[in-house]
């Protein structure tokens, strides 16, 4: 994958990464256009994070809310396939928990590094089409969204392209 860091906002296209899924297969999101939003939550190193595991957990505790909004969620960790497969075997997540091992998946969404060198969380939510609709990054001082705001996000999207 040849990633270069961009400067991601609303209206722009995700980067077509590739990543190798906690089960062994490839995800990425040209996959799901014309079928599927996204909503992608580049966790970081999310065994470090409290936070971002929270969020994780709410994700999956309305994962079904999501996948009705014509939702998937794609959970992207800097770390190896094996630490995605025992992330998402843990605690049990219904979606893609995928492994982004040389962090180049982070680097495309303009992840910011925080000190020790962890990339921030950020979450990005795209249309069928993959525009991004909506950025969260917390190194710029925004929390994750709560789900209501990403159902909102969602409902939104589905609104304008209901087809």
């Amino acid at each position: 994958m040849n990633v270069e860091q961009t400067e991601l906002k609303p209206g722009t296209l995700i980067p077509d990464f590739h990543l190798v899924s906690a089960g062994g297969g490839c995800v990425h999101p040209s996959g799901y256009h014309d079928r599927k939003n996204l909503v992608l939550l580049f966790a970081g190193n999310l065994v470090d994070d409290e936070l971002t595991r929270r969020f994780l957990l709410d994700l999956a505790r309305h994962y079904p809310e999501l996948v009705q909004e014509n939702a998937e969620v794609l959970a992207v960790i800097r770390g190896s396939e094996q630490d995605a497969g025992q992330i998402k075997d843990k605690a049990g997540f219904p979606f893609p928990v995928l492994a982004d091992t040389e962090g180049k998946a982070h680097l495309a969404a303009g992840a910011s590094i925080a000190p020790g060198g962890r990339p921030y969380p950020a979450v990005f939510i795209t249309d069928r089409f993959n525009e991004i609709s909506a950025i969260y990054r917390t190194s710029q001082g925004e929390p994750l969204p709560t789900i209501r705001e990403i159902l909102s996000h969602l409902l939104f999207i589905e609104t304008q392209c209901p087809e």
